[in-house]
């Protein structure tokens, strides 16, 4: 299958290349199949603006730290709680989207800055000290798990999934590595980290000997997220099925097919003259849509 011959799946690219082009500013060069991995790698960075439940760890309660930022931390939560955009915490390294966030894709950790105004660019003032916090697109991605206060360059510290694991094992259970008595070697800091510089999958041993891996989606050899891999060719194989059915239904050809795409309502468009306007739509659900219309 020649997917340059899909009407569908090319009016895809096109509206994929005309939100990036709104939110970022290094995908200039780049081909459809680049454009649409990297549509996918921005929804995985910048969480969507819905409505989430939010858990705090023991650790982060006792965390001394706690209380120097409390007031920033419980607007974040309400701010995640009310489906208010958390793009304004996130590192401003979310626009330089061809660097893959690479803790991120190992571990599904975010981290939010934790100041107290805002700059003329739309981001939080920076700060040192930084909210770290685990969410699990796949399984369960309206919970945020905030974790603890850390500081920039601890990327790799093995108490950060010790916490997750200690508040809720639960929510990791699908990425517990089952039916091995032993892994070696069991990795330190250190290590962690140049396996992850060197774009490799590595499994995290903790200290009660539970062992988890790929917990952030897991990292392609390019270091970039496999889950925004799928998603590319999964919308790539669905907008195919989609056109080629329609098409057979109706004995029409691809260019009667238009693809409108809303923040609210997504749908295909059927330029077929003695079909009612109703019968004209066919509405695509849970398409997804990033904040650029």
């Amino acid at each position: 299958m020649n997917y340059e011959n899909l009407s569908l799946y090319n009016q895809w690219l096109d509206f994929q290349k005309q939100c990036l082009e709104k939110l970022l500013t290094d995908i200039s060069g780049k081909n459809n199949d680049e454009i649409s991995f990297l549509y996918f790698e921005y929804y995985l960075r910048v969480l969507p603006s819905v409505k989430y439940e939010v858990f705090n760890s023991n650790e982060l309660l006792k965390n001394p730290l706690y209380d120097k930022f409390k007031n920033v931390i419980d607007k974040i939560i309400s701010d995640a709680k009310s489906g208010i955009s958390l793009k304004p915490y996130l590192s401003k390294g979310i626009k330089k989207i061809t660097k893959p966030d690479k803790m991120l894709n190992d571990w599904g950790i975010v981290h939010f800055h934790l100041g107290d105004s805002i700059n003329s660019d739309g981001f939080i003032k920076r700060t040192g000290e930084l909210l770290f916090a685990y969410r699990d697109e796949k399984l369960n991605p309206n919970k945020l798990y905030f974790l603890d206060i850390h500081h920039h360059g601890e990327w790799s510290k093995k108490r950060t999934v010790e916490i997750l694991h200690n508040n809720w094992k639960n929510s990791i259970e699908h990425y517990k590595i089952k039916g091995l008595v032993d892994i070696k070697p069991k990795l330190n800091d250190e290590e962690h980290l140049a396996m992850r510089n060197a774009d490799i999958n590595s499994a995290i041993v903790l200290d009660d000997g539970t062992s988890y891996i790929t917990l952030g989606g897991g990292m392609t050899t390019a270091g970039t997220n496999q889950e925004a891999t799928m998603l590319k060719i999964n919308y790539m194989n669905y907008f195919r099925d989609l056109e080629l059915n329609i098409l057979k239904q109706y004995n029409i050809k691809k260019e009667q097919l238009v693809l409108k795409i809303d923040k609210y309502n997504s749908y295909i468009y059927l330029n077929i003259p003695y079909l009612s306007e109703i019968k004209k739509v066919i509405y695509l659900n849970d398409i997804i849509v990033l904040d650029c219309i």
